[in-house]
């Protein structure tokens, strides 16, 4: 995943949001990105567009899958190994 482009920093920080705020999956489109497009002056179509890209360029499993579950695995990942 390419670190420069403006969905790595919004995936990054709907990680950061689903782990400090328990989301599940479907709260990605109804909490997560509205309030990362309300932070950043975008709208949620933007995000999710910008999120799928970053996504998009990483390699083989994370790309075959939707963002929500990116977020959610990644979320996991993380949790787990704190």
């Amino acid at each position: 995943m390419l670190p420069h482009t403006k969905g790595f920093g919004y995936l990054k920080r709907a990680i950061d949001m689903t782990i400090k705020n328990k989301c599940k999956l479907p709260e990605m489109t109804k909490y997560v990105y509205p309030k990362i497009a309300e932070e950043n002056n975008d709208t949620c179509i933007r995000v999710e567009r910008a999120c799928r890209h970053a996504r998009s360029k990483a390699k083989e499993p994370f790309n075959s899958i939707s963002t929500g579950q990116f977020v959610a695995r990644v979320s996991l990942e993380i949790s787990l190994s704190n």
